[in-house]
């Protein structure tokens, strides 16, 4: 994966990626504020968690945030993406 021109390896690539979308350049505006930005990571810190700690029993509580946000989550991404675009 290419951003910004560099590539984005290693094991935090994920979390490279966004913190790099969240932070303008010379070329081109930040992509996430800060608020979707924090609201992604969360998603993906219970990615992390659910890949390799989970086996079979899922924590509504623990999960239950996110699901019941998921949707006003993507479409604040969608806004923040159809913004860039612009």
């Amino acid at each position: 994966m290419v951003l910004d021109g560099e590539p984005v390896r290693g094991d935090a690539w994920h979390r490279e990626r966004l913190l790099r979308m969240k932070t303008p350049t010379a070329h081109r505006p930040t992509l996430l504020s800060e608020e979707p930005h924090d609201t992604l990571n969360e998603y993906l810190r219970f990615r992390h968690v659910f890949r390799n700690a989970y086996s079979f029993d899922l924590d509504w509580q623990k999960m239950s945030p996110l699901v019941l946000r998921l949707e006003e989550t993507f479409k604040k991404l969608e806004n923040a993406l159809d913004d860039f675009l612009k």
